[in-house]
Formats: structure tokens, C-alpha cells, sequence
């Protein structure tokens, strides 16, 4: 299980690291950078948030308490929904910030009962909201954040 997350974290970077060098900076959100891929490549988004959440969310589980697993299940589908809405209706992303909010809120809630101490990954945005003027980039941060805390929650437990 750990060398999924392992995967899974090396695949959230090396694609992060590829929206960077392609848009020569740092994305909005990582969600924004699928509308900055081509066509051609779309599909990467998609197959680089499924198999992040799989990864990270099945990690999750194994390691959580009786009774808060299936808060690791719904990161699951959260990220299920948010790998695939930008793909069919960009115009319409109501489904994709739930499935974000989803993944989000559930991944974080498990952390908080089963290893409060991961949360402090949040540092990552508290640091940029309070140090930044212009928080253009605080969905970034957020995202960024949640994937340290499950990362940092599925390495330690």
C-alpha cells in the first residue's frame, strides 16, 4: 500500500511539474489546468485524479479506525467525479466542485479522527493566504494541502 501512495504522489508532482513548465508558471488550481491541455491530452487530468484518489483514498482506508473508512470511500468518489466532469461539460462544473468539496471534506475529517497531527500540512495555505496579497492561487494551495495531509496520514499510520 505504501508503494501506491508513493506512486500516487510521484504522479501528483510529475504532473504538477508539467502544468508549470507547459503554462510557464503555477496553475490557478489543478483542476483549471485541464482547460490548458489540448485535446489530445485532456485525458491526463482524468487519469492522474482517478488514480491519485484510488491510491491515496484505498491507502486511507486501510489505515483508518472502525467506522471512518468509509469517509476513504467517498475520497474515492469525490476524485472519481472530479477526474472526469471537466472531460464532458466544462461549462458545467457544479458536479466538479462537489466532487472536490466531497473528496476535500472527507479525506480531511478522516485525517482529523484518526491522526489529527497530519493536518498540519494546512501550514502549506495558511503560510500563502497570510503571506500573499494577491491570493490568486489559494485553491491551489488548498488542493495542495489536502494531498500533503492524505500523503503525510498514509506514510506515518
Amino acid at each position: 500500500m505504501t508503494v501506491c501512495v508513493i506512486i500516487a504522489a510521484a504522479l501528483a508532482i510529475a504532473y504538477t511539474a508539467l502544468v508549470v513548465w507547459k503554462d510557464k508558471g503555477l496553475p490557478t488550481s489543478l483542476s483549471s489546468s485541464v482547460f490548458t491541455l489540448s485535446d489530445k491530452w485532456k485525458w491526463l487530468f482524468g487519469f492522474v485524479m482517478l488514480t491519485c484518489g484510488v491510491f491515496i483514498g484505498t491507502a486511507m482506508m486501510s489505515r483508518a479506525s472502525d467506522g471512518t473508512a468509509w469517509l476513504g470511500f467517498l475520497t474515492i468518489v469525490g476524485m472519481g467525479i472530479v477526474a472526469v466532469t471537466p472531460l464532458f461539460d466544462p461549462d458545467k462544473l457544479t458536479a466538479h466542485y462537489v466532487g472536490a468539496f466531497m473528496a476535500a471534506g472527507c479525506s480531511q475529517l478522516l485525517i482529523a479522527i484518526n491522526k489529527p497531527l497530519c493536518l498540519f500540512a494546512w501550514l502549506i495555505y495558511v503560510s500563502y493566504t497570510l503571506a500573499s496579497t494577491n491570493c490568486s492561487r489559494k485553491v491551489l494551495w488548498a488542493e495542495v494541502a489536502c494531498f500533503m495531509a492524505g500523503i503525510w496520514y498514509c506514510l506515518t499510520n
